[in-house]
């Protein structure tokens, strides 16, 4: 399947794309209108675009009832608004907030939220929510005009509030599990990234890593390692020389090339590469050593 979108119609279209572009952290939104009214909607077209200034940048979308949404109007007019991260915790009062209320109706009175005031913008925090960003207004574009079509509203982070619980023990970052921030999915779906759904992958610090078409050929040919794991070992910044191997092989004689890439993979597990990198070459030259004998 494939979809020109120079053809394609709107909402079938929209829906393949929200549901490919997944998942979406999603940026619950208090702004007020010029008269002091509370406003508050979430929007799932939302992400960090700078750390240095810290931008936030969401996305809202033209309805077909009116010409702009209350949040799109109220920022626009104020150059103020307040993003909040959702957590799993406040989930179901977040969908509430997305009802599209008429025009002057309080969503902080009815979805239950706690107002309270910001630091140094007029928009009140939501209380319940773990991480708030105060924001200014930098730029808006719109994107089009056609129902969908989206503005961009390009914030500078002012004040972040972050709730001590969801820091890690040295209070120098956002525990994941503890955040349990949700996002957007296709269709009515939503996830979690808490739980198994949250894994580590290494940072890579280096230009030097040798690539998967750098690995030894017999890697890629004994039929061992999966495209995944290949990847993993070519983050290995050199090859071990051959002293390096014989050494290795040295100290594991009697392994079998079962028991050999298994330490390689516990290895990898750890993301010591290096030593996954000696194991595996190992168990490929155990592999051809097992063939030349049964042959």
């Amino acid at each position: 399947m494939h979809i020109d979108f120079s053809t394609a119609k709107g909402r079938s279209s929209y829906r393949f794309l929200v549901g490919a572009i997944a998942p979406r952290p999603i940026a619950l939104v208090s702004t007020i209108d010029a008269a002091g009214q509370r406003n508050l909607a979430p929007f799932s077209y939302f992400n960090l675009m700078s750390a240095a200034p810290p931008v936030a940048v969401f996305s809202v979308t033209q309805p077909a009832d009116r010409a702009k949404k209350d949040t799109l109007t109220n920022v626009l007019a104020s150059g103020e608004a307040v993003i909040h991260i959702v957590s799993h915790a406040i989930v179901e009062r977040m969908n509430l907030a997305s009802v599209a209320y008429p025009n002057g109706v309080d969503e902080f009175a009815r979805t239950g939220f706690t107002p309270v005031p910001s630091l140094q913008v007029q928009p009140p925090r939501v209380a319940e929510a773990s991480i708030a960003f105060e924001c200014t207004l930098i730029q808006s574009i719109p994107l089009g005009t056609a129902r969908g079509a989206g503005t961009l509203v390009i914030c500078q982070i002012r004040v972040m509030h972050i709730d001590d619980r969801v820091l890690t023990a040295d209070s120098m970052s956002i525990d994941p599990q503890a955040l349990d921030a949700v996002a957007r999915m296709g269709d009515d779906w939503y996830c979690r990234a808490s739980g198994p759904a949250v894994f580590s992958l290494p940072r890579i610090h280096s230009d030097r890593a040798v690539g998967v078409d750098g690995l030894p050929a017999a890697l890629h040919s004994c039929g061992e390692w999966s495209s995944e794991e290949l990847a993993r070992l070519a983050l290995a910044e050199e090859l071990p020389s051959s002293d390096e191997v014989n050494e290795f092989r040295s100290g594991h004689r009697l392994a079998t090339r079962q028991t050999l890439a298994a330490i390689a993979r516990q290895h990898l597990a750890h993301f010591d590469v290096r030593s996954a990198l000696l194991a595996a070459i190992c168990a490929s030259q155990a592999a051809a050593e097992q063939s030349c004998v049964t042959i």
